[in-house]
């Protein structure tokens, strides 16, 4: 790509550049059906922490992923390894972003905001540890948080509203995970951002071990 612009690379001028990839196997939205087996806690785990460190590269070099769902994380048999992908609506951390483009996944003070009429939202870090909260219940219950049913108007009312968050009103949606992992998602959905807890704070929580890399998943 450095050789593109003075004419080197074969193609220039004529091609537009590109960049290839590794092929992914399937997406974590996908993981449910398609694994080859069920994994246990500890590979649970693992899945997390993966998803953990790459939301925590993002945020040290000040770019905020914005869009983290399922479909943003792909699962590479060759590498063994859960990787963080679609970019497409990142922004550095303070800037004015669009919104999450899945709405199920948006922190309550960004559907607030949209709910109140604003078209952009402040791209923060915390909008991305609430989207990791997310996650995280689904790579522990294989189902999302919010029923993938769920209206984009339904969930900004229940995201946006002053009232109650769902799993606050029904302690039960969170009692059946792993205690460990119960505290992990309840501090990433924090309502108030100022409290939710970090992707650092995520790697360095009892879950684990303070931090040591767990083993890592298989498919």
């Amino acid at each position: 790509l450095d050789a593109w612009p003075a004419g080197g690379a074969p193609g220039a001028g004529s091609l537009p550049a590109c960049v290839v990839t590794e092929a992914s196997d399937y997406s974590l939205a996908d993981w449910p059906r398609k694994r080859s087996r069920t994994p246990d806690e500890v590979q649970r785990r693992a899945v997390l922490a993966m998803v953990a460190k790459a939301v925590s590269t993002l945020h040290a070099n000040n770019v905020v992923h914005g869009g983290l769902c399922p479909d943003a994380v792909l699962w590479f048999s060759a590498a063994n390894a859960m990787k963080l992908t679609s970019l497409g609506a990142w922004a550095p951390a303070g800037a004015r972003a669009a919104p999450h483009p899945d709405p199920r996944y948006a922190a309550p003070e960004a559907a607030a905001a949209v709910a109140a009429g604003a078209v952009t939202v402040s791209a923060s870090p915390a909008g991305d540890a609430w989207a990791l909260g997310m996650l995280a219940f689904w790579i522990f219950t294989d189902a999302p948080l919010l029923p993938n049913a769920t209206t984009n108007a339904a969930a900004a009312a229940a995201l946006g509203s002053a009232g109650p968050l769902p799993w606050e009103a029904r302690p039960a949606t969170l009692a059946k995970l792993p205690p460990a992992v119960a505290a992990v998602v309840a501090a990433l959905l924090a309502r108030d951002p100022a409290d939710r807890m970090t992707a650092d704070g995520v790697l360095a929580s009892p879950l684990f071990r303070g931090g040591r890399r767990p083993r890592s998943a298989r498919s």
